[in-house]
């Protein structure tokens, strides 16, 4: 088996865009792990804030989301920084 060597390659994407596509691919593997349980972990927040995590949703998505991070870096594709 070979193994996948990406010395030279550093991708760094606009912080607005890493964010947005962090955050969303962060929510829907929450949904996909937590199945008919995802609605425990969220609750509709004011009309212009709305769906939030509850403290132990919080808690899910900050956890993905660093796994996420993690697994993207490991490729080199990075969020910029200005």
């Amino acid at each position: 088996m070979s193994e996948l060597i990406i010395d030279d390659f550093n991708e760094y994407i606009p912080a607005e865009i890493f964010i947005e596509h962090t955050c969303d691919t962060a929510d829907l593997l929450m949904q996909i792990l937590l199945g008919n349980k995802y609605d425990q972990y969220i609750y509709k927040g004011a009309d212009d804030e709305g769906t939030c995590y509850t403290d132990e949703g919080q808690d899910v998505f900050n956890e993905v989301v660093g796994t996420l991070e993690s697994l993207l870096g490991k490729f080199n594709i990075k969020q910029a920084r200005y």
